[in-house]
């Protein structure tokens, strides 16, 4: 169950960079891959998002970065016995209304529709950076640890990152609004890796472009809808075969036959499980089929806007609202539900007001009832 009794609003304050915090030991590379799969117990009930993570954090060595569009503050029941930790970590992210993957050696959370495709931009940005023809491109494939301190500003951050290696923004101000964040880390992995997460939580990436001196620029874009990866995989044998076992497993991969190898296209996470049973390591998918979601909230005299406001960070849902339906966001309502529904909550919310609402997947459309 989901409990939605708190709500979080964030606090803005300012902060500035700073390189002289000591970095954990954080797993990375094949460790990091190999504590994913260890088996974990765990029995936790209305513990902080952010408490969780830094408990599987510290216990498990492992690096997280929570999504600024995440609540941090939202409570997390969960109950597992001997589960691998990555099947842990799906099912934390559920709970939390979002979605999970890895970047580099860290474990990103953040928005199901983000999550479903970050590692795949990451690993094209990094295969970019190590083909760039530019040395300031080439360098972002280059691997460091990277850490900022209690309450940074995310613009101060990826303008040091940038300068590091003698690169500017065209339109950092315009693409990242004014934010802080808690101090944070990631392990040594690629600056393209760790640029591709810190734009995440604003729905950017970054492409390159020229300043009026010809010299390389940074130019953020909004994140891409369905992004693909291609990876070639040597293969001595039945290529045929191989392709029809590949395809057994990993359907929506696309495959060339080359001579002596396999070129596939898809998913980051899909294209590196294919290259290991290639191979000839057994592979596994390690999916976490969400369950039926419940969630039990008391509203007392909150205006409805605010309400709306949590349940869409909250939920990962987006929300639309009527130009004559802006007016009724600032009534005040109460209401409480126990173990319903995400429509029965939302009728509850809206039972005494002047609007209706229609759910389509994770789009909340607001009009107001017409008189």
């Amino acid at each position: 169950m989901m409990d939605l009794r708190q709500f979080f609003f964030a606090l803005l304050v300012t902060g500035l960079l700073s390189t002289s915090l000591g970095a954990a030991e954080w797993k990375t590379g094949v460790a990091f891959e190999k504590q994913l799969e260890a088996e974990v117990d765990l029995h936790w009930e209305d513990v902080p998002l952010r408490d969780a993570l830094d408990r599987l954090s510290n216990s498990q060595e492992i690096a997280f970065f929570l999504d600024r569009r995440i609540d941090p503050d939202q409570t997390i029941s969960i109950s597992a016995d001997a589960t691998p930790l990555d099947v842990l970590v799906q099912m934390l992210a559920q709970r939390a209304g979002a979605g999970s993957c890895h970047v580099g050696s860290v474990v990103y959370i953040g928005p199901v529709d983000t999550a479903k495709d970050l590692a795949t931009i990451a690993a094209v940005q990094a295969d970019f950076a190590r083909q760039g023809r530019e040395a300031a491109v080439r360098e972002l494939s280059e691997t460091d640890a990277l850490h900022w301190p209690e309450l940074t500003e995310p613009r101060l951050l990826l303008t040091d990152l940038a300068k590091q290696h003698r690169l500017t923004f065209t339109n950092l101000e315009a693409a990242v609004p004014h934010d802080l964040w808690r101090a944070g880390e990631f392990p040594k992995q690629s600056t393209a890796e760790s640029l591709t997460l810190l734009l995440a939580g604003f729905g950017a990436t970054y492409r390159f472009g020229k300043d009026a001196d010809g010299k390389p620029q940074l130019l953020l874009t909004p994140l891409p809808e369905n992004p693909q990866l291609t990876r070639r995989f040597p293969f001595r044998g039945d290529l045929n075969d191989a392709v029809k076992k590949v395809k057994a497993e990993f359907p929506e991969l696309a495959i060339k036959t080359q001579t002596g190898a396999l070129e596939v296209t898809g998913r980051f996470e899909d294209v590196s499980l294919a290259g290991r049973m290639l191979r000839g390591e057994t592979v596994r998918r390690m999916n976490v089929t969400p369950g039926k979601k419940v969630y039990s909230l008391n509203v007392e005299q909150q205006p409805l806007g605010a309400v709306l406001s949590s349940l869409e960070k909250s939920l990962g849902l987006k929300i639309e609202t009527a130009d004559d339906a802006q007016e009724a966001l600032h009534d005040r309502v109460s209401f409480s539900v126990e173990n319903a529904s995400l429509v029965e909550l939302l009728q509850a919310a809206f039972a005494k007001t002047s609007l209706r609402f229609e759910l389509r997947d994770k789009l909340l459309t607001i009009t107001a009832i017409k008189k």
